[in-house]
């Protein structure tokens, strides 16, 4: 993911040469808000799925957006 204050991005895995996967969704847990396109219909359950009680703080979804 991409933080859009300082345009740096993250890449996250279980693998060697990668950070974690639970350091990746505790900085999502940190973040005010948290973009994604059908968030709401994937990303979030899924995340909750390998993370039960996840729950970002805000979530912005721009699939629901586009079809405004």
């Amino acid at each position: 993911f991409r933080d859009i204050h300082t345009n740096e991005t993250h890449d996250f895995a279980d693998q060697p040469g990668y950070r974690p996967i639970a350091e990746g969704i505790d900085l999502l847990s940190r973040a005010d808000i948290l973009w994604a396109h059908n968030g709401i219909k994937y990303d979030v359950p899924v995340l909750q799925k390998f993370f039960p009680g996840w729950q970002p703080r805000q979530l912005r979804d721009s699939l629901v957006c586009s079809r405004l």
